[in-house]
């Protein structure tokens, strides 16, 4: 993936989060009726696998399966994923792979260092039983609203609606870094990315070497360019 092909999208995705960048910034936490990325819906900018490019009011990322929900007349509606290529929403540009919307956090000339947000369902399926102790074990309440978010149940609802009852359950967030390379993607990982080349004990080696920092986007770079020599 050369550089250009984000770049060109820079200007667009200016103009989608120029309003936003403004406002203060606080501290959001997505709950289990308030799933998404963004604390609110906010104006954005889409470009489909096809190069078209268009404006949005309202948009946001439904962080259980990380596609893009929009508003229309107040109804809470899911973008078709498999036209969707490149988002700009809130101060972030979002590159669709697999069906998945993950933010851009770098690009080089040979690929793009991706971060994804999700929910850590361990600690969401975690009740507390006291004394500071928590058992995995899901109560039949986490059970319900794991089937709530696990089944976009926000399709078609009412923005107010839901707007009313997301102070619920908190979520945790966690993040992963993954990379995009000759079309295909990596997980951030010595292990994973040695599994996939042609040599896995050599490439082991040699990534070692590089002295990567896993989780800085921009030690990741030299990872992107090792993969794009090793599988062009």
């Amino acid at each position: 993936m050369k550089s250009f092909i984000i770049s060109a999208f820079t200007i667009l995705a200016f103009f989608a989060f120029t309003a936003n960048a403004a406002k203060e910034k606080k501290v959001y936490t997505p709950t289990e009726t308030w799933p998404y990325m963004l604390e609110e819906f906010e104006a954005g900018t889409v470009k489909s696998t096809t190069g078209e490019v268009r404006s949005y009011e309202m948009l946001n990322i439904y962080l259980p399966n990380h596609t893009l929900h929009y508003v229309m007349e107040d109804k809470v509606l899911v973008a078709d994923m498999a036209k969707v290529y490149l988002v700009a929403v809130g101060e972030d540009v979002y590159l669709n792979t697999g069906g998945k919307l993950r933010k851009i956090m770098l690009e080089g000339n040979n690929g793009v260092v991706l971060e994804e947000s999700w929910i850590d369902m361990e600690a969401y399926n975690s009740v507390d039983i006291g004394y500071g102790i928590s058992s995995r074990t899901a109560s039949a309440q986490n059970v319900s609203n794991l089937y709530f978010l696990n089944n976009s149940a926000q399709m078609n609802m009412n923005l107010t609606d839901l707007v009313n009852k997301r102070d619920s359950k908190k979520l945790e967030i966690r993040k992963s870094l993954y990379l995009r390379v000759n079309g295909l993607l990596y997980k951030a990982d010595i292990n994973e990315i040695a599994a996939m080349m042609p040599d896995s004990k050599a490439a082991k080696k040699e990534l070692k070497k590089l002295k990567i920092k896993w989780k800085d986007p921009n030690s990741l770079i030299a990872v992107v360019d090792y993969i794009y020599e090793k599988t062009k």
